[in-house]
């Protein structure tokens, strides 16, 4: 309940299996009208452990939510795809469902390197728009989708390509198709504890950034270049705890 006395309900799955996961949430006015209901499907299969023992993977199937403004009821739904390590690979979005035409796909590929555990790098991000009368424009061939209408490419631990596994998942590159002339381009840079030292933005303009000589975590420095002649700096202190 806010100040205003606004409420919402949540109600749980009981089942030995989903237990604790949320079934749905109701959200009412303070005259106790319902506003909104969102309503979770979930479900779950069997894996096994390293022990040998099985055990639960759980994952959200979707979501729909149903909106009420006093005139009528409008719902929307989502829908989500997994891989075995439970990364989501395929949201689709349906928008209204009374309706066609306001669908939207986006599918996510990952870059696994299982010898050193990374299994959740992103390697790109599609978007695409099932409902699109233009020639496909196919990458990886995620045509069956619909046009992709914003492809975003992930480049790790300095490497050239987005197939090249990576090594720490330090994201070094990234790369926004933007459909015609060369994609805007961002990079990175890091120090030896993992902090962001150096970026380039679309502009490759560089931002420097220093951090203190204790944690090695509080940026003590910025430094962004404005122009060829001028550079902003920008210095923070801190009182860390003993």
């Amino acid at each position: 309940t806010d100040a205003t006395g606004n409420y919402a309900e949540t109600y749980f799955k009981q089942d030995d299996i989903l237990k604790g996961k949320i079934l749905q949430t109701k959200s009412y006015s303070s005259q106790n009208q319902l506003w909104n209901t969102i309503t979770n499907s979930w479900g779950h299969e069997s894996l096994s452990s390293l022990s040998g023992e099985s055990v639960k993977r759980t994952y959200l199937n979707g979501s729909t939510t149903t909106f009420n403004d006093g005139n009528g009821e409008k719902s929307t739904e989502v829908q989500y795809t997994y891989d075995s390590y439970n990364n989501p690979v395929k949201v689709k979005s349906l928008g209204d469902v009374s309706i066609n035409g306001d669908e939207k796909v986006v599918t996510t590929k990952y870059n696994y390197n299982s010898s050193k555990h990374l299994f959740s790098n992103v390697k790109a991000i599609y978007v695409n728009d099932p409902n699109s009368t233009i020639s496909c424009k196919c990458f990886d061939c995620e045509c069956t989708n619909g046009t992709v209408i914003k492809k975003t490419e992930y480049y790790y631990d300095g490497a050239d390509s987005i197939d090249t596994p990576p090594e720490k998942g330090f994201v070094t590159k990234q790369s926004v198709w933007n459909g015609s002339g060369d994609s805007p381009t961002t990079k990175l840079e890091y120090d030896a504890y993992g902090n962001v030292a150096k970026g380039y933005d679309a502009k490759n303009i560089p931002i420097e950034t220093e951090y203190d000589i204790t944690l090695h975590q509080y940026p003590v420095k910025v430094k962004q270049k404005v122009n060829d002649t001028q550079t902003l700096e920008t210095t923070n202190s801190y009182d860390i705890a003993r």
